[in-house]
């Protein structure tokens, strides 16, 4: 049993270290491959996705010793108590899976903007919200790195306005802008909350908005925020991205110190965290730990990401048991329960101006994952301790009976 642990507590392990490095993250863990098989994704409400990587590894072991026995009739006793655990570790982790979801889909989606209400103490199910992302958040990047030209504050006024009407006669409670969308030098940052602030109140809609704060030249101090603001007008969260692209971001940005803020509204708990940070389980696992029911996800992303990425994030939503709302500028744009059920997406490679409305379901739930973190990972570790000291260990008991 023991030769059949060593690869997939390694892959754990290995897989876990990775995550805490800041050019990869979580990106290429085996877990993801796994996206869209909604049984073994619940493991990660338990294990996180340590737990799916683990039993993906197992696979391939247990496999070659079930063949090598098949081959070898004299080795088939030592191949039934590996594939008796492997069989037995599958059927529990399927038998959670499918029994995790609910049985009535339906029920658990309905929707419907005339419907909303206060999640925790009317009971809605669901509340509306709206995307908005755009096609010339690269060209203003360009534009302020090379001409250091700023798009005037008069044209993102206009675009508050317009959009965040739009957003309440779709019958909206929140109106959600990817990251980068506002562009502005950091001096500027009162005046554009002003205006987002002003829309919010007039218009009675949460106004959830990427906003990049740049410093003077060189342009070595800008900041990645995102901010949440509520219909009465006031700035309820106001956080910098922790987590920074690598080269492209941390070679011109300042990081934030890492935690992550709440707001708690007519449905539920909301949190958010920018882009990349989404890729950092451990980081995310804020979210499950103060008992967000909705997390926000405000997203800039490439085409050799999508939708790749997006359904990374799905799983930070099983761990954490709440929703996600995915607004991804050039990217996957997409809205999943605590299940990781897609409830709505939209191809946003090429959309320009263009509101996405989804009906949000506003319920989330305390995971086992919310609670323990990353505890199967290290058990992984110190398995993988152990059965090497013991393999170590027999190895020189044998050589020393040789010896004597």
């Amino acid at each position: 049993l023991e030769s059949c642990l060593v690869f997939p507590l390694a892959w754990t392990a290995i897989e876990y270290g990775r995550s805490f490095i800041e050019s990869s993250g979580s990106h290429g863990s085996l877990a993801y491959s796994q996206f869209s098989w909604l049984p073994v994704m619940q493991v990660a409400s338990v294990a996180g996705i340590w737990g799916i990587t683990f039993l993906v590894a197992s696979f391939a072991p247990v496999a070659n010793l079930i063949l090598d026995a098949a081959l070898n009739p004299e080795k088939r006793k030592r191949a039934r108590l590996p594939a008796i655990a492997f069989a037995g570790l599958l059927v529990a982790s399927l038998a959670f899976g499918f029994a995790r979801q609910p049985i009535d889909a339906s029920r658990e989606r309905e929707v419907g903007a005339g419907n909303a209400g206060n999640a925790a103490g009317t009971g809605a199910k669901s509340f509306r919200v709206a995307t908005i992302t755009k096609m010339s958040t690269v060209t203003e990047f360009a534009d302020i790195y090379g001409r250091g030209a700023f798009k005037p504050l008069a044209e993102y006024g206009a675009l508050i306005e317009h959009y965040s009407a739009k957003a309440a006669a779709g019958g909206a409670k929140g109106l959600h802008r990817q990251e980068y969308f506002f562009q502005i030098p950091e001096e500027k940052k009162p005046e554009l909350l002003a205006l987002l602030e002003s829309a919010a109140s007039r218009y009675g809609i949460y106004e959830i908005a990427g906003i990049t704060l740049y410093d003077p030249p060189p342009r070595k101090a800008s900041r990645n925020t995102a901010v949440i603001i509520e219909p009465r007008g006031t700035l309820a969260v106001d956080y910098t991205k922790k987590h920074l692209v690598v080269g492209i971001e941390t070679s011109c940005m300042l990081s934030g110190n890492g935690v992550m803020q709440a707001i708690d509204t007519e449905w539920g708990r909301w949190t958010l965290a920018i882009c990349y940070e989404n890729d950092f389980p451990a980081f995310v696992a804020q979210a499950g730990r103060m008992g967000a029911d909705t997390l926000f996800m405000p997203t800039l992303d490439w085409p050799g990401l999508v939708p790749f990425h997006s359904y990374m994030s799905v799983f930070r939503g099983i761990e954490n048991g709440c929703a996600i709302v995915k607004c991804a500028g050039y990217g996957l744009t997409l809205v999943a329960d605590r299940y990781g059920r897609i409830v709505a997406s939209e191809d946003d490679t090429r959309t320009d101006g263009t509101l996405f409305f989804a009906d949000v379901p506003a319920r989330g739930e305390k995971t086992l994952y919310a609670v323990t973190g990353d505890a199967f990972a290290w058990l992984a570790i110190v398995s993988l301790t152990f059965v090497i000291v013991r393999a170590v260990k027999r190895k020189k008991e044998r050589e020393f009976r040789v010896d004597r």
